[in-house]
C-alpha cells in the first residue's frame, strides 16, 4: 500500500479517468447503437475489488461507491447493441486481461468463429 500511495503519476492517472467517466460515457452514446453488433462488455469483479481495496486501506465506503459507479457505466455500455453480452470476469481486477486471459481468449475465439 506504501508504494502506491508514493506513486504521484498514479493518482494522475486515477483522477484522470475519474473526471472523464461522464464524458466517455457520452461519447460512447453519441456513436449510437451497434444495431445487432456482436459487442462483449467484460467487467471487473467488484466483490473481489472492494475486498481487495479494503484490505490495502482504501475506505470500503470510497472503493464501493467507485465500483458502484462503474458497474452502471458498463452495463450502459452493453445497451449499445442488440447483440451485446456483459460478462463479469471472476477474481478479476481493472486489468482482465491479466488476471482471466483465460476469459479474454475465450471472447476471441467466439467472434472469431461469428464473423465467419
Amino acid at each position: 500500500m506504501i508504494e502506491f500511495q508514493q506513486k504521484p503519476n498514479l493518482y494522475k492517472a486515477m483522477n484522470s479517468e475519474v473526471k472523464n467517466w461522464k464524458a466517455d460515457a457520452k461519447a460512447i452514446k453519441k456513436m449510437g447503437c451497434l444495431s445487432n453488433t456482436l459487442l462483449f462488455v467484460i467487467g471487473r469483479d467488484k466483490r473481489h475489488v472492494i475486498q481487495q481495496g479494503i484490505e490495502e486501506g482504501l475506505p470500503e465506503t470510497e472503493i464501493t461507491l467507485l465500483e458502484d459507479t462503474w458497474e452502471q457505466l458498463i452495463r450502459e455500455q452493453a445497451t449499445l447493441s442488440e447483440n451485446s453480452n456483459l460478462i463479469y470476469a471472476a477474481k478479476s481486477t481493472h486489468s482482465v486481461h491479466l488476471d482471466r486471459s483465460d476469459l479474454i481468449i475465450a471472447i476471441v475465439k467466439e467472434l472469431f468463429i461469428a464473423s465467419k
